[in-house]
């Protein structure tokens, strides 16, 4: 599996976000009971709005080479900035914007995927 590049320009900026949600299986009765139980065991899914501002157009295009490499469909390793935990994740959408002609910024979305190794 290939690993997101490393390095300052790659590290996105701290203002990016993380969004978490859960898989709920739900079984509801009569009277408004209801019981509910986690969908799997990796029933915690999380995704990260990633935001790289004013980097280098040359560190933008590493960025954006590596993104179209992998379809959106083939996950890679990615080091989460905050936590630094390591993990699989996809990203089918990316914007990049530009600066001036020397600098860019680019948005991507990541989503956590649990992988077979």
């Amino acid at each position: 599996m290939a690993a997101f590049p490393t390095g300052d320009n790659y590290t996105p900026s701290i203002s990016s976000r993380k969004g978490q949600n859960t898989r709920v299986l739900v079984a509801e009765f009569g009277d408004g009971y209801n019981q509910r139980v986690a969908d799997g065991i990796n029933s915690i899914s999380a995704s990260f709005s990633n935001i790289w501002r004013g980097i280098p157009t040359v560190d933008g295009q590493v960025i954006i080479d590596f993104l179209e490499d992998k379809l959106g469909a083939e996950s890679f390793t990615w080091t989460d900035p905050t936590t630094l935990d390591t993990i699989s994740v996809t990203c089918t959408e990316w914007n990049r914007s530009p600066v001036s002609q020397q600098y860019e910024t680019i948005s991507a979305e990541f989503k956590r995927v649990f992988d077979f190794v």
